[in-house]
């Protein structure tokens, strides 16, 4: 049933000219380079779906696998379109903060995350390039 419902969950249909979240709904397989511990929590797999998020309804929903969830289970995942064929993704957590800015492709899209790992005072940031191909939506 898990699956069945990631299915309809990710099933959007990939629109080249939309400006609405039409143009990035799917699911996604994602490779961060450099890895490090600060973006380890961006996940390797994602699905963009199209329900607002609750708190801010200028942003939409996200889906991670049960073993990313697991991993940061705190981590609260939001994105949006920006423009025709840009994206941000925003993540947030008591001590990480995520910030990703990229463009769709022909295949998915990539770009940039910034994150901000630690506590006030004690803080690291990096930087990493993200490249994501679009997938079958299983798993989530």
């Amino acid at each position: 049933m898990t699956i069945v419902l990631a299915v309809a969950a990710c099933g959007g249909h990939y629109h080249g000219s939309a400006i609405g979240p039409d143009r990035g709904l799917g699911c996604y397989v994602v490779q961060v380079e450099p890895q490090d511990t600060a973006v380890e929590a961006f996940p390797d797999t994602i699905a963009l779906i199209s329900s607002r998020f609750e708190n801010r309804p200028d942003f939409y929903g996200t889906r991670v696998t049960l073993s990313q969830g697991g991993r940061h289970p705190s981590l609260a995942l939001l994105w949006r379109p920006l423009r025709r064929d840009s994206l941000h993704i925003l993540g947030r957590s008591d001590s990480l903060r995520l910030d990703f800015r990229g463009r769709f492709n022909d295949h998915g899209f990539e770009g940039t995350v910034e994150s901000l790992a630690g506590i006030i005072g004690a803080e690291r940031r990096s930087r990493s390039q993200v490249h994501a191909l679009r997938a079958d939506c299983l798993g989530f």
